[in-house]
């Protein structure tokens, strides 16, 4: 009896596979295009799901682009060696954030925004004030989306969404479809700002998915356009495990670490 392929999926450019041999064991291999590949086997107390983790994880740290959580601090630490405090951090990075969060704190706060109405206006004055939004391409959609007839209705579903309820997510989407808003940095970019209670971040795919490889987490194979929330889920799983690994650094809040994966992926190293 030949071994059975219980998984065959691809990370990117990494081909990943799980098979059953016919001893019982588990296999797996992990391949990129134009190489051999290489096969690692399970523990003998280790599940599939165990297995698929491990293997998948050990084929992101063998990529050319990973340097893990030592080498992202060190790439930021390069670039601003003043760490969250650094005063050209501040300029570039953080300071601007932060008063767009208060801006819209103050005039717009979640828990009245969740249930309210009026604050269209106070909410499109915050999206021009950050670079946070492509000027051509996103701001205008989502601008153009709160000044329609259910602008109100999309100010309360995206600030339930900020206070935990991610099942909004799909009313979001459907009311921001028409206006070509239903992209991810333009839903998640208010509910990154709003001082909720609970964590958001904005989700711009690129520079997350380059993050992700680097410190070998597993976002890049969860991520798809559509506004999943398994998607949001894995991006905040992230953001997360970041929040844990760079404790030494001391980030205040989702704004620091936020500009971590931003610095760490896109400048020049």
């Amino acid at each position: 009896m030949p071994s059975t392929t219980l998984k065959d999926e691809y990370l990117g450019r990494i081909r990943l596979q799980l098979v059953r041999r016919t001893d019982g064991s588990l296999g797996g291999r992990y391949s990129r295009p134009g190489d051999k590949g290489t096969v690692i086997d399970a523990d003998p107390d280790e599940t599939e799901d165990e297995f698929w983790i491990r293997l998948t994880a050990t084929a992101l740290k063998a990529a050319p682009s990973f340097f893990g959580y030592d080498g992202a601090i060190e790439r930021f630490h390069a670039e601003f060696p003043g760490g969250f405090n650094d005063p050209r951090y501040l300029v570039q990075e953080r300071d601007y954030k932060e008063a767009a969060q208060q801006l819209l704190n103050r005039t717009a706060p979640v828990q009245e925004a969740a249930t309210g109405s009026g604050f269209v206006q106070p909410i499109v004055e915050v999206c021009k004030v950050t670079n946070l939004l492509h000027p051509r391409f996103e701001r205008p959609r989502l601008i153009e989306a709160l000044h329609s007839p259910d602008g109100d209705k999309l100010v309360r579903r995206l600030a339930r969404f900020a206070l935990g309820e991610r099942h909004e997510l799909a009313a979001i989407a459907r009311m921001c479809r028409p206006f070509q808003a239903a992209i991810w940095p333009v839903v998640t970019y208010l509910p990154f700002l709003w001082e909720s209670g609970t964590r958001n971040v904005i989700l711009r795919h690129k520079p997350t998915a380059n993050f992700a490889e680097r410190v070998a987490h597993p976002f890049p194979s969860v991520y798809e356009a559509d506004l999943n929330p398994s998607v949001y889920e894995s991006l905040l799983d992230l953001y997360e495990n970041t929040a844990d690994r760079i404790m030494a650094l001391s980030p205040r809040d989702v704004i620091d670490l936020q500009s971590f994966v931003w610095v760490v992926s896109e400048y020049d190293a």
